[in-house]
């Protein structure tokens, strides 16, 4: 897979930042990095990318990348996440059915809590909290799926109908006679990010929503 993108800073920009640079992370994504002395009013990005999709190229997760069971300063797991780990995979089926576990354990035992965590906050403080936001429980999710040997990564992004950022799970799963399966689970709201309702609510329900309007910034994969 080939990318191309393009953003509304630089040499396109209407307004040229005094320092514009670009790069990529370690998982080939484009980084555009824009320093300004002040805001007057308000910032505004806008940002296209086109993508290629190649045939011959290895699934996601089947070429075992270590970054995705890794962990990281924020995901690094203590006793206490262990400890939940091990009962969450000794809980029967594995797979799709324990990430689906995992994300509804992240759910309900972590209350949504706006304004207790930040930025800096790891999965084992939130655990400890039991309280925090969308990042927050995704980073708890994140640790939980890699103790329970499934790849997983952090995920950001905006929900329909909800101006600030929201942070979601994808989980890399191996099924029998198919592709990896790359499954998306939101561990703020129990369900899946483009379903209509909770893995655990029967069809026709609306799930409650939870905007995240803590202290969040945009976020790169690396969690």
């Amino acid at each position: 897979m080939s990318t191309s993108a393009g953003c509304s800073t630089g040499s396109t920009c209407r307004y040229r930042a005094p320092a514009c640079g670009s790069g990529r992370d370690t998982f080939g994504n484009l980084v555009v990095d824009v320093r300004l002395p002040d805001v007057e009013r308000s910032i505004e990005f806008e940002a296209w990318a086109v993508v290629t999709r190649r045939k011959g190229l290895s699934q996601p997760g089947r070429s075992g990348d270590p970054r995705l069971l890794t962990p990281t300063r924020l995901t690094r797991p203590d006793a206490a996440l262990r400890v939940v780990a091990a009962g969450l995979a000794a809980g029967g089926g594995g797979g799709r059915a324990l990430a689906e576990r995992i994300c509804r354990w992240a759910y309900q035992e972590i209350a949504y809590e706006p304004g207790v965590t930040d930025i800096h906050t790891t999965a084992a403080e939130a655990l400890a909290l039991s309280r925090g936001v969308c990042q927050d429980k995704a980073h708890v999710m994140i640790t939980l799926c890699r103790l329970a040997g499934l790849p997983a990564r952090y995920v950001s992004g905006h929900l329909l109908g909800e101006g600030a950022s929201h942070a979601w799970v994808e989980v890399l799963v191996a099924e029998p006679g198919r592709d990896t399966l790359v499954l998306a689970l939101d561990p703020t709201h129990d369900r899946r990010p483009t379903s209509a309702t909770s893995p655990s609510q029967s069809a026709g329900t609306t799930p409650t929503w939870r905007p995240c309007r803590a202290r969040t910034r945009p976020r790169t994969p690396a969690a």
